[in-house]
């Protein structure tokens, strides 16, 4: 007869054990880290804002030319403790080395071509486009006026990229 009145109190015990453990699930999900290379200061916080809004656990960076973009990559200089980034959102329009030109030496080299590259970009021309895809972008997203809609396509990568894409782990 104890057994019994103990055995729905072990239950309630697993059963709560197992909610925090859900719950510690849900906070210690993989972090991914996003690098934005681009030079306006307004889209850098108008980005970082869009993350925020969609409760999406990042760790966001940025830099504002391919020359630190690469420091970055490489790890020199004072990026020397900079994760490597799950993914690269890059606007096209940069000083000094464009975005293009950036894009192109990521990925025709062997180190970061498996880093995905979301192009973010006020650039709607067919020849950027065209330029883009033929550098091997992964995709070309051309940025919005409407803070609402910048929301809803940082949601739409968050849903594609973060959840939804597998992508190869560097740790295992």
């Amino acid at each position: 007869m104890t057994k019994n009145l103990t055995r729905p109190w072990f239950e309630y015990i697993l059963k709560e054990q197992k909610i925090k453990e859900e719950r510690g699930t849900a906070v210690m999900e993989k972090q991914f880290e996003v690098l934005l290379i681009d030079d306006n200061t307004a889209d850098i916080e108008l980005t970082k804002e869009a993350f925020a809004e969609n409760e999406i656990n990042i760790g966001f960076h940025f830099v504002m030319n391919a020359e630190k973009a690469m420091l970055f990559l490489k790890k020199e200089g004072e990026y020397v403790y900079a994760p490597k980034p799950d993914i690269i959102l890059l606007d096209i329009n940069i000083p000094g080395k464009s975005g293009l030109e950036f894009l192109n030496e990521i990925k025709s080299g062997e180190e970061f071509r498996h880093i995905p590259v979301i192009m973010l970009t006020s650039s709607g021309a067919e020849k950027d486009i065209r330029e883009s895809y033929k550098l091997h972008a992964n995709c070309y997203i051309t940025k919005p006026a409407e803070f609402e809609e910048f929301l809803r396509i940082i949601r739409l990568i968050k849903e594609f990229w973060f959840e939804t894409v597998k992508m190869q782990d560097d740790n295992a």
